[in-house]
């Protein structure tokens, strides 16, 4: 199905982690499509994770994000899971999405020089596999883009979910692309 055929469709949630700037070229790509689907039905939510000490400073940006959730410098993996349980399930009482855009920052990483946030590789994996689960529970397809990390390690700790959601069976890597 044509992107444009989708978005007349289907109403989307957009689930967004990244702290830095390059978030505003997602807002970008975001906007084309919510032009799209505001032409037609008006039915995007953004659900965004961020640090307010470093983002978003462009409140054209914050001024389309649906539902914040503010996660300070500092922030320890099991406290940003707690949030993350929470905005999941408020996100759910507001909006019943048929499409899941999961942008999927790793600048979160504890160490990672943007994100300023103290989550562990496990804690990446852990976001990642409740959001799957969010979707599949609700059957909603997903579409997971990665995003941020400004570390070597990030490469690791992406791969390493990606396979932890492949052993969950939340997502199928035996089918060709």
């Amino acid at each position: 199905m044509h992107i444009k055929e989708m978005a007349m469709k289907w109403t989307f949630l957009m689930i967004v982690w990244l702290l830095t700037c390059l978030h505003g070229s997602i807002i970008c790509l975001l906007k084309k499509i919510s032009l799209i689907v505001f032409s037609r039905t008006g039915r995007v939510y953004i659900l965004d994770m961020y640090n307010p000490e470093i983002y978003p400073h462009d409140y054209e940006a914050r001024r389309r994000i649906d539902q914040k959730v503010e996660v300070v410098s500092g922030t320890t993996t099991d406290e940003y899971l707690n949030k993350l349980d929470k905005a999941l399930k408020d996100a759910w009482e507001k909006f019943k999405p048929e499409l899941v855009v999961y942008n999927a920052g790793t600048d979160i990483l504890n160490g990672d020089p943007l994100g300023r946030l103290k989550i562990s590789p496990e804690g990446i994996a852990m976001r990642d596999e409740k959001v799957f689960k969010f979707a599949r529970d609700n059957c909603i397809p997903i579409v997971m883009l990665t995003s941020g990390g400004y570390m070597k390690s990030s490469a690791r700790v992406i791969a390493d979910s990606i396979k932890n959601l492949s052993m969950k069976r939340l997502i199928d890597m035996s089918s060709p692309l």
